[in-house]
C-alpha cells in the first residue's frame, strides 16, 4: 500500500518499524518548540506578577529541563498511544536487552574516561560548565546529581535512541541512523559549552556510542543505563574538582 494513502493505523503503517514518520518528527519538534516558548512567557508572566521574587538560577533551570522533558514525554504519548493506538515504552524500545546492565553501567563508565583522554589529545579549551553553579551546596549537588544520573540519561535517550534513531535507521541505514542521531545530539549540547566545537565531537561520539548499544541491545534500555554511567563518572568528577578548589 502507498505510504501516502495508508491511514494512520492502517496494518500497513502499523507493520514498520518503527511505524511513525517523518510527519510525526516534525509535529515532535513543532511542539517541541511551542512548549519551549510556552515556559519562557509563563515565567515571564509569573516574574510580572511576582516582581519581588527573584529566584535564582538553580531554582529555575532543573525544573524548567524537568517539565520539558515531561511535555516532550507528552508529544511522544499523544503521537503513539493517541494517533497510533500503541504502547508507548515498548514501542520507543523499552523492551528486554541482548546486552546486561552491568556491561552497560561498566560501559559507560569507561566511555567516559576514554572521552576524557580524547579531550585532552583535541586540547579541549577549558568553559565553566553552567551546571558547576549546581556544586555549592549539598542539597543542589543531591537533585542536580538525581537529574543528570537518572532523569537526564533516561529523557535523552527516550528521545534520541527510541524515537529519532530508529526512523533514521528504518530509511537510511543502522550507520547513517547512529550517525546523524549523535551529532544532532552534540549540537543540541553545544549550547551548554559555549559551541566550542570539541565538545560537540566528544558528546557526538558518546551518542554514537549509546546508539550502537540501542542497535546491538536492540532495547533502548542498556543506552540509557550506558548514559548514567558516563553522566556518572563526570558528575562525581566535577565534585572533586569542586572540592579542591575550595
Amino acid at each position: 500500500m502507498n505510504e501516502s494513502l495508508a491511514s494512520p493505523d492502517s496494518p500497513a503503517e502499523l507493520r514498520r518499524s518503527p511505524f511513525w514518520g517523518y510527519s510525526d518528527l516534525l509535529l515532535f519538534f513543532g511542539l517541541a518548540i511551542a512548549a519551549v516558548v510556552v515556559m519562557i512567557i509563563g515565567l515571564r508572566i509569573l516574574l510580572t506578577f511576582l516582581p519581588g521574587w527573584r529566584p535564582s538560577e538553580e531554582l529555575i533551570a532543573l525544573p524548567a529541563q524537568f517539565m520539558l522533558y515531561l511535555l516532550l514525554y507528552g508529544v511522544l504519548w499523544l503521537i503513539i498511544r493517541i494517533k497510533y493506538g500503541q504502547p508507548v515504552w515498548p514501542s520507543l524500545g523499552w523492551s528486554r536487552s541482548r546486552i546486561p546492565a552491568w556491561q552497560a553501567i561498566l560501559g559507560g563508565c569507561v566511555l567516559s574516561l576514554l572521552v576524557g583522554f580524547l579531550g585532552a589529545a583535541l586540547h579541549t579549551p577549558q568553559i565553566h560548565s553552567p551546571f558547576e553553579k549546581f556544586l555549592q551546596t549539598p542539597v543542589w549537588m543531591g537533585i542536580f546529581g538525581v537529574f543528570a544520573v537518572f532523569i537526564g540519561p533516561l529523557a535523552e535517550e527516550v528521545i534520541f535512541r527510541g524515537f529519532l534513531q530508529p526512523l533514521l535507521s528504518r530509511d537510511l541505514g543502522i550507520a547513517a541512523g547512529i550517525s546523524i542521531t549523535a551529532l544532532l545530539f552534540g549540537l543540541l549540547h553545544g549550547p551548554e559549552y559555549s559551541g566550542a566545537w570539541q565538545y560537540v565531537a566528544l558528546i557526538a561520539f558518546a551518542g554514537a556510542c549509546f546508539g550502537w548499544v540501542r542497535f546491538r541491545g536492540q532495547s533502548i534500555i542498556p543506552a540509557a543505563l550506558m548514559h548514567a554511567g558516563f553522566n556518572a563518572v563526570f558528575f562525581f568528577a566535577a565534585i572533586a574538582q569542586s572540592s579542591l578548589k575550595t
